[in-house]
């Protein structure tokens, strides 16, 4: 039995316009010692600190990243990811349709619903974990 390797689809976001979106998530939420947290305070003490890396493998936060959890986690996403942005949405889904076999070619009206409904289930859930933390 050949071995095929399983692919990991992820869909990546720029990492300032989400430590952005959690500094507006804070403070529209905010307890009154948040009150006067600057971005650039929060960034520096209260950001995630690269939770890809840290999720990828499976490092917990109180351990410091180094250039080699860096260079592993580099070298993990180009062998077993295909990567979309989320910035890119639409474009990313017919990548991964292409890549699948999936593509039919065109964009029939099927296509474009099917289409809006992964990108509605996309933003539930990414807006569902982005309020959970």
């Amino acid at each position: 039995v050949p071995r095929v390797a399983g692919r990991w689809f992820v869909m990546f976001r720029d990492p300032v316009e989400h430590a952005l979106n959690m500094y507006e998530q804070t403070m529209s939420s905010f307890s009154p010692d948040q009150e006067n947290i600057t971005l650039e305070d929060f960034a520096e003490n209260e950001a995630e600190n690269n939770p890809t890396i840290r999720a990828l493998l499976e490092i917990p936060v109180d351990v410091d990243l180094t250039n080699d959890h860096l260079t592993t986690a580099i070298n993990f996403v180009r062998e077993n990811v295909f990567v979309g942005l989320f910035a890119e949405l639409d474009s990313s889904i017919e990548r991964y349709e292409r890549f699948l076999g999936w593509y039919a070619g065109g964009l029939s009206d099927t296509i474009l619903q099917c289409h809006e409904d992964v990108k509605k289930d996309f933003l539930i859930g990414y807006y569902f974990n982005e309020d959970a933390g």
